[in-house]
């Protein structure tokens, strides 16, 4: 790119930008456009800007999908502190549940236990979810999710899926597994998770030179906080586990099967995984393990 760019290798630049940034096939892309430093002319939000924030510019994927980039200086904290002023003065409302329980399982080690939250205008209007993340050199990177469709609008979804039959309704792993963060100056990475109609499950990496035997009771204190009951527990080699049971927000009866395994390559490496299943009514047996499909575990 030269110094001076002519309109061709503006162009060039714009379609590169948004070739990385949306993906073939997304159904949210209608003739998507990019803004340069700034929010649309005659956005059909009134969208309040913190002080000592920029807006770094915006993706609109289509008429009614639009995600806002900014950068701030205030901390994440005080950027949900004035959105939820702001916007509640506004008509909007806080997606029940969203502040207190929007991160569950494995924290990452960069973010901190609240990442995010969404606000609605009610389920037929408007649905915007705010993050904040801080960035290393003290400032945050704050980013707005802004759908106009009712379809994809995060109150009628949530609305929709209490509504469902409960055997075939998706459980939210940020309200079935609590917050799990790592132990002081010890790396932690996410590895993923899903969830079904009967269970909910998560991975993720450690990173410490502590002991295997110390790390359980860590972990196993963060559910003891949050209501789970243990049931038993165990290690042999490099594998430490242990087992649970907890009752669900909607009172519903759950076991839980926690493990940590030693990575045998990576002295200071640990896999991590969680899984929690729902005890159907039907059930009646006593929980005296856990049975499952064997998972193995090799190196090349």
């Amino acid at each position: 790119m030269s110094e001076n760019p002519t309109p061709g290798e503006i162009e060039l630049l714009e379609k590169l930008a948004l070739g990385l940034l949306i993906h073939p096939g997304d159904p949210r892309i209608a003739k998507p456009r990019l803004f340069l430093g700034k929010i649309p002319e005659h956005f059909p939000i009134d969208l309040p800007i913190p002080e000592q924030s920029r807006v770094m510019g915006t993706l609109a994927r289509s008429e009614t999908q639009v995600e806002i980039v900014m950068e701030s200086d205030l901390t994440p904290e005080a950027i949900f502190s004035f959105y939820r002023t702001q916007l509640t003065s506004l008509g909007w409302h806080e997606l029940e549940n969203m502040w207190l329980h929007q991160t569950g399982g494995f924290i990452h080690s960069n973010f901190g236990p609240h990442t995010n939250t969404t606000f609605c205008q009610g389920s037929d209007g408007a649905g915007l979810t705010l993050s904040a993340v801080p960035l290393q050199n003290t400032t945050t990177s704050v980013r707005i999710d802004l759908s106009l469709d009712r379809e994809a609008n995060p109150c009628a979804q949530q609305e929709r899926q209490a509504k469902m039959p409960r055997h075939i309704r998706h459980h939210d792993l940020f309200k079935i597994i609590p917050p799990l963060v790592p132990p002081q100056g010890a790396q932690q990475y996410g590895g993923g998770g899903g969830s079904g109609s009967d269970d909910v499950h998560t991975s993720a990496t450690l990173k410490t030179n502590l002991a295997l035997d110390v790390l359980p009771q860590h972990y196993a204190d963060q559910l003891l906080k949050a209501g789970w009951t243990q049931i038993d527990a165990g290690i042999s080699g490099p594998l430490a586990w242990h087992t649970w049971r907890f009752t669900s927000e909607d009172q519903e009866p759950w076991s839980a099967l926690f493990f940590i395994l030693k990575t045998p390559e990576k002295p200071n490496d640990y896999f991590l995984y969680i899984r929690t299943t729902w005890i159907k009514p039907e059930s009646n047996a006593n929980f005296t393990g856990w049975s499952s499909n064997a998972i193995t575990f090799g190196t090349n």
